[in-house]
């Protein structure tokens, strides 16, 4: 149609790598050159290192900064560049202009953007990413789409796109959110005036993005989602500026398709938004956006990702107040010390009070909230492809155990949002999107231990679920599933037959939590159950914890879970442990007043609030005296910290357990629970803000 395409538009490829490539990389750039040597030029940074005087003396000259050790560039080439002539094949720039100091402000995306920004040439933009695809008969559209800019060019338009990685498991349920996300869901946003940009593959005009400094932002932890920042700014600036989706035409995106990757591209996400939520565009967009638009906008972004931590939040809130109605009631054979019994003989137990309130709603809507999570994509399949095909995605997914797999994401989003907001520190996390065949080990494998001066520092071969996952999932599942055991145990099922039929839907959720928490990890794991692979998680666990008197778990632990300097204390967490730490001990001191006035045990209420670490430091204090608690396994040492703990947690509640006051027996070791909870917790504070000293940077087999 056109003798030069060049002529009609331009592929500007961002390559953040070319300046580091090696000479078969270079080769396969001038391959691709060969192959469209009218439309590819290439964009990147290029360095140059100050290493004598005369390079710091012509730095000088052109004001460059004295402590900077490096010259940085925004370079252009394209099939036209002549070799630079370094035996290397690269190629020397046809443009090449010095940057005011690092460029490098964020993760690289938006730095890249912004600075292949100025070789940009043409009216409008388009972003699209490396893995995205199109198909020339919906190009043929492009005049059309291009005519959304026609009555003003203050635009930026969205397309749809179709996710191409929808095999496996795993790729097909975030194939399907993704496709949701990109088609229905963006539509409805666009209506409710809360759509914003989100990088690929939508279309803008480029002088009015230069106008507000690039198409992203990129400080780094600040904007870790760096599109959604230029849609916000964009709306900011007003003067009939306009965000749309249309859909002329469609784009092929591939998705990651592993548990590990899925989760931490939404981990990506939540961390990104909780800084955006903190921004000051988000403070400007709500003062001045009017009502409906600003709960749509909240809604539609942060709002989203805090819902997800409410409703992980949820079966826990739950249990736990079914948890205290149930023991504050009176033991079996004193239920006339109930107050209510004085003005109603016949009032119903607490277990059918409280069963009557979960069950009652819950029985009728949660089916509702099952169908709610597929809802988006069975309404956007039944458009596209007809409600056969939409239901029978919907069923296959089901099957193929969506439910644990969403249940687990909107627990991980729940914790890096919330994380985010109380202490920061986003981080952007590359996926790799690879296949997902290897099998990954149940801990963090090593390969190698280097031992220097004494220390041994240790380099890992393969991540581990139970590393990766323990405090975000697992120990809220191990205490979801106590907390359904001790209301079992304390008469919570006690109840009507006909509340008992109705509390089954209750636990619905509960138990797919806890299933989802605690197995999530391991059944999408490939080859999880091989029975081949069962020895070397077993060998592995044993070395994790065992090897070396427990070195390499006290490595995970003082580098991951508690890293020196990072304070993560915040203000809902001091509250929900003062709250609980409260109730519990209002719950053992009514009891135990009473207890003493019958019995005389008027002592356990204070014995009850001491926490169980007293045998525990007086053992490893005179292990310390005879000067081999250094020598001592940490497995060992700490089985028998357990031990004593719970002997010492028993011992002040013995009596209980002799008068048969099962209900006290449990708030008094709740109570212990807690408070060793809250000791632990400030201790785990103060070793994190305690002075580094010399064997920090490399812990010792010892600890």
């Amino acid at each position: 149609l056109w003798g030069d395409m060049s002529e009609m538009f331009q592929v500007l490829c961002t390559m953040q790598k070319y300046h580091g490539f090696t000479k078969e990389q270079y080769v396969e750039v001038n391959d691709m050159f060969a192959e469209f040597p009218e439309l590819l030029e290439i964009a990147f940074i290029d360095e140059e290192a100050i290493v004598n005087r005369g390079d710091r003396e012509t730095a000088n000259k052109d004001l460059v900064h004295e402590e900077q050790q490096k010259r940085y560039y925004g370079c252009l080439i394209n099939a036209e560049c002549a070799p630079l002539g370094d035996n290397t094949d690269r190629l020397k720039p046809i443009y090449s202009i010095e940057r005011p100091g690092v460029p490098k402000l964020g993760d690289g995306k938006a730095d890249n953007q912004s600075q292949a920004l100025i070789f940009a040439r043409g009216f409008f933009l388009q972003t699209i990413d490396a893995n995205q695809s199109a198909y020339f008969e919906q190009q043929l559209l492009l005049p059309c789409a291009l005519g959304e800019f026609r009555d003003n060019q203050k635009k930026i338009v969205g397309f749809p796109e179709k996710i191409t990685s929808e095999f496996g498991s795993i790729g097909d349920f975030a194939a399907g959110a993704e496709y949701a996300f990109g088609t229905l869901l963006q539509r409805t946003y666009t209506l409710l005036g809360a759509r914003m940009h989100y990088g690929h593959p939508d279309m803008m005009c480029r002088p009015v993005m230069m106008q507000q400094g690039s198409v992203s932002k990129g400080t780094k932890t600040l904007h870790v989602s760096e599109d959604i920042f230029a849609g916000m700014d964009f709306t900011l600036r007003g003067n009939d500026r306009v965000i749309r989706h249309c859909e002329w035409y469609l784009l092929g995106k591939g998705r990651d398709l592993g548990f590990g990757t899925v989760l931490t591209f939404f981990a990506k996400l939540s961390s990104g938004t909780a800084e955006q939520m903190l921004s000051r565009q988000t403070l400007r967009l709500s003062q001045i956006l009017p009502l409906p638009e600003c709960l749509s906008f909240f809604y539609v972004h942060g709002g989203f990702y805090v819902s997800q931590f409410l409703i992980s939040s949820c079966p826990p809130a739950a249990l736990l107040m079914w948890l205290i109605v149930i023991l504050s009631g009176c033991e079996v054979g004193f239920e006339f010390l109930d107050p209510r019994t004085i003005l109603d003989p016949e009032v119903a137990p607490r277990s059918d009070v409280i069963a009557s309130f979960l069950a009652a709603p819950y029985a009728k809507i949660t089916g509702l909230f099952l169908l709610a999570g597929t809802a988006p994509l069975v309404a956007q399949l039944w458009t596209v492809f007809g409600i056969v095909a939409a239901l029978m995605r919907a069923i296959v997914q089901v099957i193929s155990l969506s439910p644990l797999h969403f249940v687990f994401q909107a627990k991980l989003i729940g914790s890096y949002v919330i994380n985010g907001i109380s202490y920061g520190g986003a981080k952007y996390s590359a996926t790799g999107r690879g296949l997902p065949t290897d099998r990954r080990p149940f801990v963090t494998t090593y390969k190698t231990n280097t031992v220097q001066a004494g220390s041994v520092t240790y380099d890992v071969e393969k991540h581990g679920l139970y590393n990766d996952y323990a405090r975000l999932a697992h120990y809220d599942g191990a205490r979801l599933l106590i907390l359904a055991i001790i209301i079992k145990i304390g008469g919570g099922w006690h109840v009507r037959s006909d509340q008992s039929q109705m509390l089954v839907w209750f636990m619905c959720p509960v138990v797919l939590a806890i299933a989802s928490w605690l197995l999530a990890p391991y059944i999408f794991n490939p080859y999880q159950f091989e029975h081949a692979k069962l020895p070397e998680d077993w060998r592995n666990w044993k070395e994790f914890f065992v090897k070396e008197k427990g070195g390499r778990w006290c490595n995970w632990y003082c580098n991951d879970q508690a890293p020196k300097g990072r304070v993560r204390v915040s203000t809902p967490t001091i509250l929900t442990n003062a709250v609980t730490l409260g109730v519990f001990y209002t719950i053992l001191n009514g009891k135990v007043r009473v207890l003493s006035a019958l019995l005389g045990f008027g002592s356990v209420r204070y014995i009850a609030m001491a926490p169980p670490l007293f045998c525990s430091l007086i053992m490893c204090g005179m292990l310390q005296l005879m000067g081999v608690l250094d020598k001592t396994s940490h497995v060992f040492l700490g089985i028998v910290c357990l031990a004593l703990e719970l002997c010492e947690s028993f011992w002040p509640l013995y009596n209980l357990w002799l008068i048969s006051w099962w209900k006290t027996l449990l708030v008094g070791f709740i109570l212990k629970y807690v408070c060793m909870s809250i000791v632990l917790a400030a201790i785990e504070l103060w070793y994190r803000t305690a002075p580094p000293s010399s064997t920090d940077t490399a812990p010792s087999s010892t600890g």
